[in-house]
């Protein structure tokens, strides 16, 4: 890409369009350099609402916005959809598996990775909430444990399989949990009228002295009151069963 002259103007190349990629690449339209963004999809998630998804609240498509149209009209600015590989500082090149695309200045807005904490047992049995391809996963996984338990007759196998935790009392396991309620408590008893109310239990876990601890007190307190019946537990699994 260069300007309307022959002069070729500064590259830059912004990796990621998480909402940094895009403020970056946002804040260089109109300006005298010629922008790449990259990412390995070619939408936007607009991620605080991933929640909503792995509830079945909202649909995909109604928190994926395409990177192309929001950069449509900024003459700058181009999109490229591509796995990013590696950087070759010496080459001054981004590697994707589409090819080496030169730079004179990069960003890198990759986003971030779920944290585990060395829990034995949970990158292989829990399920992240970070990217838009768990929010299916976790939603049809709900969705299937209603299933399994509608067959059978032991009330606490049944109970073991309408058991969700949630761990991590942050903004989206908050969020999450009472969202998750809402939708078994809501329309899907009505659609498995086998299942009982009181054989639900939604348990949210923090190990903290309190839930939206990087939020204000107030804060904590609200989300505290405004709880559904199962309850928060602290430090281990505390289990609330849902009203008859």
């Amino acid at each position: 890409m260069t300007d309307s002259g022959d002069v070729e103007r500064p590259i830059v190349v912004v990796v990621g369009a998480g909402f940094g990629g895009l403020w970056a690449a946002r804040a260089l339209i109109d300006s005298d350099v010629d922008v790449m963004v990259l990412d390995r999809n070619n939408y936007h998630t607009f991620f605080p609402l991933l929640y909503q998804v792995a509830a079945a609240e909202l649909a995909p498509t109604d928190i994926a916005f395409p990177v192309r149209s929001i950069f449509r009209d900024a003459a700058n600015v181009r999109v490229r959809m591509a796995e990013v590989t590696s950087l070759n500082l010496d080459a001054r090149t981004v590697e994707t598996a589409r090819g080496a695309i030169p730079y004179d200045a990069v960003v890198l807005a990759v986003g971030s990775e779920p944290h585990f904490f060395d829990t034995p047992g949970a990158r292989e049995h829990a399920f992240p909430l970070r990217w838009m391809d768990d929010a299916i996963p976790l939603r049809e996984h709900v969705l299937k444990r209603l299933e399994a338990a509608s067959g059978l007759r032991d009330h606490e196998a049944r109970r073991r399989h309408l058991t969700f935790v949630i761990v991590g009392g942050g903004a989206t396991g908050v969020e999450f949990s009472g969202a998750l309620s809402e939708l078994i408590l809501g329309p899907l008893l009505r659609d498995y009228p086998d299942v009982s109310p009181a054989e639900v239990s939604v348990v949210m876990v923090e190990t903290g002295d309190r839930v939206l601890a990087s939020m204000s007190p107030k804060s904590s307190a609200y989300a505290l009151d405004r709880r559904p019946p199962w309850g928060f537990g602290r430090g281990g699994m505390s289990e609330r069963r849902s009203p008859e």
